[in-house]
C-alpha cells in the first residue's frame, strides 16, 4: 500500500505578509496531498510547489477567503494542462467561480465524492466567510488511510463529530490560528486555540475517533499569536506536530 503524503506549501494565517526579523516566514496555508491534490491555493505557494505543479489535477476549496482561494493563482495552475483542472467547492459559492480551463464541481455537505483511492466527505466547518450565504468546509478523507483536514474553524461541530465517529482517523490536520494565553479572544468563535485543540484531541482519542498513535498536525498559525517555530514545537506533545512551510509528512 502506497504512503499518504502531506506536503505543506504554507502554514500561515492571513496576517502573514512578510518575513519576521529572525527570518521566519509562513506562506498562506495550503497543503499538497499525495502529490496531486491541493487543499486551497494562492500565488504564495508556487515557489514551494515548483515542478510538482504539473502533477496537480484536483483542488479542494475550504472557503473563499483570499488567503485560501486566489482565482488568478488557480488560473495559472490550470494553464497549459492537457486536461482541465478539477476544483471542488461548496454549491453556495461554486456557481460564482469561473476560471479558464477549470471544471468546478459542486459539493453538498456530507455527500461524498470519489477522488482516487479516497471517498472525500465535505463537512460543515465553524467559520465565517465574507459571503454570509457561503458554507465553509472541512474534509474527511476515507480510504487506505483516514484523515481529517480541518481548516479553518473553531471547534468541531456536532455534525462533524457524528460523521467522523467510527472512522478511526490515521491523522488530523487542524486549524491552530491561536496559541496559548489568549483567553477572551473572540477569534475562538471561528478559529482554534491550543487549549481548545488539547480538549478536542483528548476526546477524539478517548472515543476512538482518532487512533492513539495518529499524529495531530497543526497549521494556519497567526503571526501575532504564536512564538517561533522552535518554541512552538517545544511546547507540544510528541504526537502534536507544528507544521512549517516545506514540511513533508508521510503516513505508512
Amino acid at each position: 500500500m502506497e504512503q499518504t503524503t502531506f506536503y505543506f506549501l504554507g502554514t500561515g494565517a492571513a496576517d502573514w505578509d512578510e518575513r519576521q526579523p529572525d527570518g521566519e516566514l509562513r506562506r498562506f496555508t495550503s497543503t499538497l496531498i499525495d502529490g496531486h491534490i491541493l487543499m486551497d491555493f494562492t500565488s504564495a505557494g508556487f515557489d514551494l510547489l515548483g515542478e510538482r505543479q504539473a502533477d496537480v489535477d484536483i483542488v479542494f476549496l475550504t472557503h473563499s477567503h483570499p488567503d485560501h482561494f486566489d482565482p488568478e493563482a488557480i488560473e495559472r495552475l490550470a494553464a497549459g494542462r492537457a486536461e482541465p483542472l478539477i476544483l471542488y467547492a461548496h454549491r453556495s459559492i461554486a456557481s460564482e467561480i469561473r476560471i479558464a480551463r477549470v471544471n468546478v464541481i459542486l459539493l453538498d455537505t456530507e455527500n461524498p465524492v470519489s477522488c482516487g483511492p479516497y471517498k472525500v466527505i465535505p463537512l460543515p466547518s465553524n467559520h465565517a466567510s465574507f459571503r454570509k450565504y457561503e458554507q465553509t468546509l472541512h474534509y474527511l478523507f476515507c480510504g487506505p488511510r483516514n484523515f481529517l483536514y480541518a481548516l479553518d474553524g473553531g471547534w468541531l461541530s456536532n455534525r462533524e463529530a457524528k460523521r467522523i465517529r467510527g472512522t478511526a482517523l490515521d491523522a488530523v490536520i487542524m486549524d491552530c490560528t491561536i496559541g496559548d494565553g489568549y483567553e477572551g479572544d473572540c477569534r475562538i468563535f471561528e478559529h482554534n486555540s491550543l487549549p481548545m485543540i488539547r480538549i478536542m484531541e483528548q476526546t477524539l482519542r478517548k472515543t476512538g475517533m482518532m487512533k492513539q498513535a495518529a499524529p495531530l498536525i497543526l497549521t494556519h498559525f497567526a503571526k501575532t499569536l504564536h512564538p517561533s517555530q522552535a518554541k512552538l514545537q517545544a511546547s507540544l506533545t510528541p504526537l502534536q506536530l507544528a507544521a512549517y512551510d516545506g514540511l513533508t509528512v508521510c503516513l505508512s
